[in-house]
């Protein structure tokens, strides 16, 4: 069975400053402030609870942006060079994002969800 995701396209106005890694093969960019993310993730569960992100793999998911995904150490290393001299990243959320990782293992995207700025922005 396809695992889905639930992401944020780009940062609800925040900044992405940390570069960090898991096991060496894995890289993302961690927001200054996780908390808004973390509450969209949460009003979206809450609204469709029978799809949680990472189809439920997690207790509680990381809000990041993905740089590299099993790859190997020393991509790694090339990918956080190349950004390093980039960050801090800043930027504000469009949408909300469903992935959908194929039997290929690559994910794709099945769905795009805006989001509204609101009456005041």
């Amino acid at each position: 069975m396809p695992r889905t995701a639930l992401i944020i396209e780009a940062p609800a106005s925040a900044t992405l400053a940390a570069l960090r890694q898991k096991l060496a093969v894995d890289a993302w960019l961690a927001p200054e402030s996780p908390a808004p993310f973390i509450e969209l993730t949460a009003a979206v569960t809450h609204v469709f609870p029978a799809y949680p992100p990472y189809g439920g793999l997690h207790d509680a998911p990381v809000p990041h942006a993905t740089v590299g995904d099993s790859a190997g150490y020393e991509e790694l290393q090339e990918a956080e060079r190349a950004i390093a001299a980039e960050l801090p990243l800043s930027g504000t959320a469009s949408a909300v994002v469903l992935l959908v990782e194929g039997s290929h293992g690559r994910w794709h995207e099945a769905r795009r969800f805006p989001l509204s700025l609101g009456k005041d922005k």
